[in-house]
Protein backbone atom coordinates (compact mmCIF):
# COMPACT_ATOMS: atom_id res chain seq x y z
CA UNK A 1 0.00 0.00 0.00
CA UNK A 2 2.76 2.50 0.69
CA UNK A 3 3.82 2.42 -3.03
CA UNK A 4 0.75 2.88 -3.85
CA UNK A 5 0.69 5.66 -1.85
CA UNK A 6 3.46 7.24 -3.12
CA UNK A 7 3.07 6.68 -6.79
CA UNK A 8 -0.22 8.49 -6.23
CA UNK A 9 1.84 11.05 -4.07
CA UNK A 10 3.36 11.48 -7.73
CA UNK A 11 1.09 11.64 -10.50
CA UNK A 12 -1.62 13.71 -9.02
CA UNK A 13 0.39 16.52 -8.62
CA UNK A 14 2.05 16.37 -11.79
CA UNK A 15 -1.56 15.74 -13.54
CA UNK A 16 -2.33 19.22 -11.91
CA UNK A 17 1.21 20.95 -13.49
CA UNK A 18 1.06 19.24 -16.80
CA UNK A 19 -2.75 20.57 -16.71
CA UNK A 20 -1.75 24.12 -15.90
CA UNK A 21 0.41 24.15 -18.22
CA UNK A 22 -1.27 23.37 -21.24
CA UNK A 23 -3.91 26.15 -20.18
CA UNK A 24 -1.43 28.26 -20.14
CA UNK A 25 0.02 28.06 -23.49
CA UNK A 26 -4.03 28.27 -24.42
CA UNK A 27 -4.36 31.33 -22.30
CA UNK A 28 -1.00 33.08 -23.67
CA UNK A 29 -1.88 32.47 -27.24
CA UNK A 30 -5.62 33.74 -26.87
CA UNK A 31 -4.09 36.72 -25.56
CA UNK A 32 -2.14 37.08 -29.25
CA UNK A 33 -5.27 36.75 -31.29
CA UNK A 34 -5.00 32.59 -31.45
CA UNK A 35 -8.43 31.18 -30.53
CA UNK A 36 -7.83 27.64 -31.49
CA UNK A 37 -7.64 26.48 -28.04
CA UNK A 38 -10.59 27.97 -26.76
CA UNK A 39 -12.61 26.94 -29.62
CA UNK A 40 -12.14 23.16 -28.98
CA UNK A 41 -12.52 23.30 -25.54
CA UNK A 42 -9.07 23.13 -23.97
CA UNK A 43 -9.25 26.72 -21.95
CA UNK A 44 -10.20 24.09 -18.84
CA UNK A 45 -8.64 22.47 -15.79
CA UNK A 46 -10.36 19.25 -16.49
CA UNK A 47 -7.47 17.57 -17.36
CA UNK A 48 -9.45 15.01 -20.14
CA UNK A 49 -10.86 17.48 -22.42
Amino acid sequence: MTIFLQILSILIPVLFAITLHEVGHGWAAKQFGDRTAEIQGRLTLNPIA
